[in-house]
């Protein structure tokens, strides 16, 4: 048995080692390949330009397109301050979207500088397809401005006018009966006979004598400067009034205790209130006046952040050292806006003192 058959299987054919065959490969030729021509450079400005104009005169829209292209891409760049080629690229903006005799008429007035020359052209064009110029009129006047001012209306095209309708408008025909009295007659009875009464009333307003009598009017009571002359000042009726010797107060008056029922808004002016009665009776000095009229800003504006911060800065100041009874009305003031701030600014509720 073979070594082959150790598997246990039979093989009726004799196994031999066959030699092992290479294909041979056929080497590759190195092929050297020409240098590559270096990029010519971009046509010259003026060239182009002229090129430019040359084919859109011929109407060659999609050959102005690809010389342009290339010209660009090698590197090419305009004169923006070049009043012709700003026209040209005008033009060559909307060229592919205007009647080709449009184009090379503009060109043409590119060409020469004067648009005057492309008018003979337009007007002919107009002639011949009125629909064709209005269009084109539009689209210059939208995307072409100088171009649309160079044609000079030329391209312009009147809408057609509007049809009298009653040009050839015949009234129908109205038959009249012979029988009877019309409305016309019946008026102009009227009228006759209106005269006549008129004149009647007339002649008999002329012969009545009428007798006339003029009112007469009461006498007026003459002028009594003694009635109204203001008695003299006596000065002795206000000796002894409870106003002869009144003197402004020094100071505020207390402030009012906090009620369960007052309300966040009656809180709030009570605050300000008080806080400008700081400033009105002057309880602390001038240079501090600027810190309590924050405080009074800042409730006038109904914001608690700046209300805190600006009172915080209020409560440290001190009161006028020249007078002891502002002194302690300052005090009262500050602790009664130190006693609503919670409740306005906070969740604290009021409790009655």
């Amino acid at each position: 048995m073979n070594q082959d058959d150790k598997d246990g299987l039979w093989d009726p054919v004799e196994r031999r080692d066959e030699p092992e065959v290479r294909a041979e490969l056929p080497v590759a030729k190195v092929v050297s390949m020409p240098a590559a021509k270096p990029a010519e450079p971009a046509m010259a400005f003026d060239k182009l330009l002229k090129t430019l104009i040359q084919q859109l005169e011929d109407g060659n829209v999609n050959a102005a397109f690809a010389i342009e292209e290339d010209w660009r891409e090698a590197g090419g760049k305009g004169e923006a301050a070049n009043k012709q080629w700003q026209l040209t690229q005008e033009l060559l903006g909307v060229a592919s979207e205007l009647p080709v005799p449009v184009v090379q008429a503009l060109a043409n007035g590119i060409a020469v500088g004067d648009f005057t020359a492309s008018w003979p052209a337009l007007d002919d064009f107009k002639k011949a397809d009125p629909k064709a110029a209005s269009a084109a009129h539009g689209l210059l006047a939208l995307r072409a401005r100088r171009l649309f001012d160079g044609t000079a209306n030329k391209l312009y095209t009147a809408p057609p006018p509007r049809p009298d309708y009653y040009a050839n408008y015949v009234p129908p025909s109205v038959t009249r009966s012979s029988s009877g009295m019309s409305g016309w007659r019946v008026v102009s009875l009227g009228a006759v006979v209106l005269s006549a009464i008129l004149r009647i009333a007339a002649s008999s307003h002329n012969t009545y004598d009428y007798d006339y009598h003029p009112i007469e009017l009461p006498p007026l009571p003459q002028y009594d400067p003694n009635l109204y002359t203001p008695p003299a000042y006596d000065p002795t009726l206000y000796t002894g009034s409870a106003y002869a010797n009144y003197v402004l107060p020094n100071v505020p008056p207390a402030p009012v205790a906090v009620e369960a029922s007052d309300s966040r808004d009656v809180l709030l002016d009570d605050m300000i209130s008080e806080a400008q009665s700081i400033s009105t009776y002057s309880l602390v000095p001038d240079e501090s006046m600027p810190k309590v009229q924050a405080f009074v800003d800042a409730g006038l504006d109904d914001q608690c952040g700046k209300m805190k911060t600006s009172f915080a800065a209020l409560a440290k100041l001190k009161p006028v050292t020249d007078d002891a009874e502002k002194a302690a009305a300052f005090k009262q003031q500050v602790a009664a806006i130190k006693t609503r701030l919670p409740i306005v600014c906070g969740k604290k509720q009021p409790t009655t003192r």
